[in-house]
Protein backbone atom coordinates (compact mmCIF):
# COMPACT_ATOMS: atom_id res chain seq x y z
CA UNK A 1 0.00 0.00 0.00
CA UNK A 2 1.36 3.48 -0.81
CA UNK A 3 0.91 6.79 1.19
CA UNK A 4 1.15 10.27 0.39
CA UNK A 5 1.99 12.44 2.94
CA UNK A 6 1.02 16.22 2.63
CA UNK A 7 3.53 18.13 3.26
CA UNK A 8 1.38 21.97 2.28
CA UNK A 9 -1.71 21.22 4.48
CA UNK A 10 -1.38 24.24 6.64
CA UNK A 11 0.42 26.50 3.81
CA UNK A 12 -0.57 28.63 0.84
CA UNK A 13 0.99 25.78 -1.40
CA UNK A 14 -2.05 23.41 -0.05
CA UNK A 15 -4.26 24.90 -2.67
CA UNK A 16 -7.54 23.12 -1.20
CA UNK A 17 -9.65 24.63 -3.72
CA UNK A 18 -7.95 23.59 -6.83
CA UNK A 19 -6.68 20.25 -6.00
CA UNK A 20 -2.98 21.00 -6.79
CA UNK A 21 -1.39 17.65 -8.08
CA UNK A 22 2.13 17.02 -7.27
CA UNK A 23 2.75 14.34 -9.11
CA UNK A 24 2.52 10.15 -8.95
CA UNK A 25 3.61 7.84 -6.59
CA UNK A 26 5.01 4.76 -7.90
CA UNK A 27 2.38 1.77 -8.68
CA UNK A 28 1.70 -1.08 -6.40
CA UNK A 29 4.58 -2.97 -8.58
CA UNK A 30 6.82 -0.91 -7.43
CA UNK A 31 6.85 0.80 -11.63
CA UNK A 32 6.98 4.21 -12.66
CA UNK A 33 2.71 5.53 -13.44
CA UNK A 34 5.07 7.82 -16.60
CA UNK A 35 7.07 5.37 -18.52
CA UNK A 36 10.92 7.20 -18.54
CA UNK A 37 11.71 9.13 -21.83
CA UNK A 38 13.86 7.37 -24.01
CA UNK A 39 16.48 9.37 -25.52
CA UNK A 40 17.02 10.60 -28.56
CA UNK A 41 19.32 9.12 -31.66
CA UNK A 42 22.82 10.86 -32.07
CA UNK A 43 22.72 11.90 -35.87
CA UNK A 44 25.80 13.38 -36.99
CA UNK A 45 25.75 16.11 -39.28
CA UNK A 46 26.91 15.56 -42.59
CA UNK A 47 30.40 17.26 -42.83
CA UNK A 48 32.50 17.40 -45.49
CA UNK A 49 36.25 16.34 -45.40
CA UNK A 50 38.82 17.76 -45.83
CA UNK A 51 42.35 17.01 -45.45
CA UNK A 52 44.24 19.61 -42.96
CA UNK A 53 47.01 17.72 -43.12
CA UNK A 54 49.05 14.85 -44.92
CA UNK A 55 46.78 11.59 -45.24
CA UNK A 56 48.92 9.26 -43.00
CA UNK A 57 48.97 6.68 -45.64
CA UNK A 58 51.64 3.39 -44.46
CA UNK A 59 54.95 3.01 -45.06
CA UNK A 60 54.66 -0.36 -46.00
CA UNK A 61 52.02 -2.53 -48.13
CA UNK A 62 50.93 -4.71 -45.81
CA UNK A 63 49.97 -1.86 -43.31
CA UNK A 64 48.24 -0.40 -46.43
CA UNK A 65 46.07 -3.41 -46.64
CA UNK A 66 44.98 -3.66 -43.12
CA UNK A 67 44.08 0.33 -43.64
CA UNK A 68 42.35 -1.23 -46.37
CA UNK A 69 40.55 -3.78 -44.66
CA UNK A 70 39.94 -1.28 -41.43
CA UNK A 71 38.01 0.75 -43.99
CA UNK A 72 36.08 -1.58 -45.25
CA UNK A 73 34.92 -2.93 -42.29
CA UNK A 74 34.16 0.57 -40.69
CA UNK A 75 31.89 1.69 -43.77
CA UNK A 76 29.89 -1.59 -43.45
CA UNK A 77 29.49 -0.47 -40.17
CA UNK A 78 28.37 2.97 -40.80
CA UNK A 79 25.80 2.34 -43.86
CA UNK A 80 24.12 -0.95 -41.24
CA UNK A 81 24.03 2.14 -39.23
CA UNK A 82 22.60 4.32 -41.56
CA UNK A 83 24.54 6.87 -40.27
CA UNK A 84 27.18 9.70 -41.49
CA UNK A 85 30.97 9.21 -40.47
CA UNK A 86 32.78 10.98 -37.92
CA UNK A 87 35.21 13.31 -38.45
CA UNK A 88 37.89 10.29 -37.09
CA UNK A 89 35.96 7.92 -38.83
CA UNK A 90 36.55 10.01 -42.24
CA UNK A 91 40.30 10.23 -41.68
CA UNK A 92 40.29 6.18 -41.54
CA UNK A 93 38.14 6.00 -44.57
CA UNK A 94 40.82 8.24 -46.43
CA UNK A 95 43.30 5.93 -46.34
CA UNK A 96 41.60 3.73 -48.17
CA UNK A 97 43.65 3.15 -51.61
CA UNK A 98 42.57 -0.04 -53.44
CA UNK A 99 44.15 -2.90 -54.48
CA UNK A 100 45.12 -1.95 -57.79
CA UNK A 101 49.63 -1.56 -56.27
CA UNK A 102 51.45 -4.32 -58.00
CA UNK A 103 52.83 -5.65 -54.62
CA UNK A 104 49.30 -5.53 -52.92
CA UNK A 105 46.88 -6.98 -55.04
CA UNK A 106 50.16 -9.76 -55.95
CA UNK A 107 50.60 -10.33 -52.27
CA UNK A 108 46.52 -10.25 -51.18
CA UNK A 109 45.45 -11.64 -54.08
CA UNK A 110 47.82 -14.29 -55.79
CA UNK A 111 46.49 -15.04 -59.52
CA UNK A 112 45.35 -19.01 -59.27
CA UNK A 113 44.61 -18.60 -55.90
CA UNK A 114 41.63 -18.38 -53.28
CA UNK A 115 43.94 -17.86 -49.95
CA UNK A 116 46.49 -14.93 -49.48
CA UNK A 117 50.44 -15.70 -49.31
CA UNK A 118 51.65 -16.79 -46.09
CA UNK A 119 51.33 -13.85 -43.58
CA UNK A 120 48.59 -12.30 -45.42
CA UNK A 121 46.14 -14.45 -43.89
CA UNK A 122 44.48 -12.15 -40.97
CA UNK A 123 44.63 -9.16 -43.71
CA UNK A 124 42.58 -11.04 -46.09
CA UNK A 125 39.81 -13.04 -43.34
CA UNK A 126 39.63 -9.80 -42.24
CA UNK A 127 38.64 -8.33 -46.01
CA UNK A 128 36.34 -11.49 -46.27
CA UNK A 129 34.84 -11.10 -43.21
CA UNK A 130 33.36 -7.42 -43.83
CA UNK A 131 32.95 -8.27 -47.59
CA UNK A 132 30.05 -10.30 -49.44
CA UNK A 133 30.89 -13.18 -52.40
CA UNK A 134 30.20 -10.37 -54.65
CA UNK A 135 32.42 -7.51 -53.20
Amino acid sequence: MSFQLNLFGTTALADTQNDLFWGELEGEDGTSPVPPATPAAMVLPKIDFHMVADRGLADTWKQRARDNALAIALLKEIEEADRNASSPEQIVLSRFIGFGAGELANNLFPSGSDSPRPGWEEIGEAIHASTTDVE
